[in-house]
């Protein structure tokens, strides 16, 4: 698994790592996730895996995708393996951050907003 901050602005996403290195080229796939809000902003937290034909995340099945810093090899392994991004909060919507506010509340949040889409 890898821990990564979504930053949605404008209909456009930008991955970070936890290392504050932008992922965003890796994983293109995560690409259309910025339209998927009519919110201006948000920043998002969670964690992109591979599923196993177990269901269960696979580092192993991750390792591949990792440290791709070209557009066309990241491309190419997404569309031989394709990540999930796992979502699990919601930090700040249209400017406004919610880091203060209870983890349910932003739970709460983050379901309304309603984010479907084959990779999230």
């Amino acid at each position: 698994m890898v821990r990564a901050l979504a930053f949605i602005e404008r209909g456009r996403v930008r991955l970070m790592s936890r290392t504050e290195r932008d992922i965003t080229v890796t994983y293109p796939e995560l690409a259309p996730l910025g339209p998927a809000s009519a919110h201006k902003q948000l920043l998002l937290d969670g964690e992109i895996v591979v599923f196993g034909d177990d269901g269960w995340p696979a580092f192993e099945a991750l390792q591949p995708r990792m440290h791709v810093a070209h557009a066309s090899q990241a491309a190419l392994l997404a569309g031989q393996t394709p990540v999930t991004y796992l979502i699990f909060d919601v930090l700040q919507v249209d400017g406004r951050p919610l880091v203060d506010l209870p983890y349910a509340d932003r739970r709460a949040l983050l379901d309304e907003l309603a984010l479907a889409g084959p990779y999230w």
